[in-house]
């Protein structure tokens, strides 16, 4: 809404102050008013305010205007429109409006509004610890609870406590100035002074009684961001111990995997076993076919044949009866010799059958040993990078989190101490004006060890060990030691590994 004419605010203000008779007051009132309530309704161009007693001093209504902007939150600051200005007789009576609309408007504000103020009075995370929790993949819950939790820091509030500490520290020593000189004009002793004699008007005591409410307040939006950021700093130290669980997780995996692995490595070398005793039998039956087939004719076989080879002449019935005779022998054993022989080729070719078989058994086998393997080290490495990348984010998150604590801790703890040596103004103003009061009030040593925050010890990162995979099946060192060691490796044939890019696919096993 945009406000009005600068001439209606002077006129509302000096119509407020018009009692006073001193235009700078006027002035200073209406910035006053104007920071509280940002704009004026028209009605208030018309407002007057009779004085029905003098004005309490002009440092009492600011102390308070300030005090009330230290509880109202900024969003919530400027949004006020306060019509029971219109029954209100005392500027400074306002002023205790004011800064009474401007607390529990803000909070009633605050509740109506979702994403209005925020209720903590500090700094909990910054923007830009924000985006890097973020950036945290594995803590999307700790982000929503950051985003609901951050409060964007308000120098200005900060700046505000520490004026109203040095108005009220003027405001004492005036008044001790005040007390002073009228105790020498009129000779009074410390225990004949009255109230009026300090110059406190009831006005004056509500205001700083109201002025004490909101120090206490504040004290507790100290108490409560401390608490509060105590809280992140635990939750994002969970961080770390998430990581190290994640990493636990995938080691599982891992660990299944390696455990297929193992099994097929098992599998693998009992084929390979059994495939070099089915290539022995191959063998031995080659070997058993081959000299039967090189073996030599029984010498009547041969004597026979160089008959026939010869050629016979037939003269009598005995030379006839020779001929019937050696191809009798012939038949004999060309009938034994072709069934031995048949026996052996049948044997021969039965167990190349079976190795053949076996042996594409045993390269599937391989094939799967080979990616089961791929596959583990795969996870691993997987497993190990996410972890890395985990720790690093929550550790660097968490470090940016220290050094806004830190930032935020020496803002806590100056505002601390600034709104308690407010209080000890009030009340030495309000009961113990002395020269030794105020003196005390302006030493005070404030006790601010209860606002350290405590810091959590990230977990240690856990290890997570790469070294089982180091060498893999395309390696010269990883076939040694799973293949060509292994008692069931000849050397012949030459087994190449199944699962490595471009042409060495050879299968595992010839035939002879």
């Amino acid at each position: 809404m945009p406000s009005r004419p600068a001439r209606v605010h002077t006129s509302v203000a000096v119509q407020m102050c018009s009692c006073s008779g001193d235009s700078h007051q006027a002035k200073t009132t209406w910035h006053l008013a104007r920071l509280v309530c940002g704009h004026w309704p028209e009605s208030f161009a018309t407002l007057a305010l009779p004085c029905k007693s003098s004005p309490p001093p002009l440092s009492i209504c600011r102390i308070m205007f300030a005090a009330a902007r230290l509880v109202a939150p900024r969003r919530c600051r400027n949004s006020f429109l306060l019509r029971s200005f219109v029954f209100l007789a005392h500027p400074c009576a306002v002023a205790v409006a004011l800064a009474s609309a401007s607390t529990f408007g803000a909070l009633a504000a605050c509740e109506r509004e979702q994403e209005g103020c925020e209720q903590a009075a500090l700094l909990q995370v910054t923007k830009s610890s924000e985006k890097s929790l973020k950036s945290l993949w594995p803590f999307s819950g700790l982000v929503q609870k950051t985003g609901r939790l951050h409060s964007e820091l308000d120098q200005e509030r900060l700046d505000e406590v520490h004026k109203v500490h040095a108005d009220m520290e003027a405001l004492a020593k005036q008044k001790l100035v005040e007390l002073e000189s009228k105790r020498m004009k009129r000779n009074l002793s410390d225990y004949n002074l009255t109230q009026e004699d300090f110059g406190l008007s009831n006005v004056t005591l509500t205001l700083l009684d109201t002025v004490l409410t909101e120090m206490g307040s504040l004290l507790s939006q100290i108490n409560a961001s401390h608490l509060t950021d105590e809280q992140l700093l635990l939750d994002l130290a969970e961080g770390f111990v998430q990581c190290n669980t994640d990493l636990t997780a995938r080691q599982v995996q891992s660990d299944n995997l390696s455990s297929l692995v193992n099994d097929a490595s098992d599998s693998h070398d009992l084929c390979r076993s059994t495939e070099q005793n089915l290539s022995a039998q191959n063998a031995t039956a080659w070997a058993a076919y081959l000299a039967k087939g090189s073996e030599a004719q029984p010498q009547e076989v041969l004597d026979c044949l160089q008959d026939f080879v010869n050629g016979y002449s037939p003269q009598t019935a005995d030379h006839l009866q020779a001929i019937i005779d050696c191809a009798s022998t012939l038949q004999s054993w060309s009938t034994t010799f072709g069934v031995n022989m048949t026996g052996l080729r049948d044997a021969y070719f039965g167990s190349l059958h079976a190795l053949s078989n076996h042996s594409e058994d045993c390269r599937v086998n391989q094939s799967t040993l080979e990616s089961h393997f791929c596959e583990y080290r795969q996870q691993l490495a997987d497993s190990c990078l996410a972890m890395d990348e985990c720790y690093q984010n929550v550790n660097q998150t968490f470090h940016d989190l220290l050094v806004t604590i830190a930032a935020s801790d020496s803002r806590r703890e100056a505002s601390f101490i600034a709104a308690t040596k407010v209080i000890c103004y009030v009340n030495v103003l309000k009961a113990n004006l002395t020269q030794p009061a105020v003196q005390g009030c302006q030493d005070l040593v404030v006790d601010t060890t209860g606002l350290a925050v405590a810091i959590p010890v990230p977990a240690t990162k856990q290890a997570c060990d790469t070294s089982p995979v180091a060498d893999y099946p395309c390696n010269t060192t990883w076939q040694q030691e799973e293949y060509y060691s292994k008692s069931w490796y000849t050397g012949a044939p030459q087994i190449q590994p199944d699962t490595c890019p471009g042409p060495q696919r050879a299968r595992s096993v010839p035939l002879p």
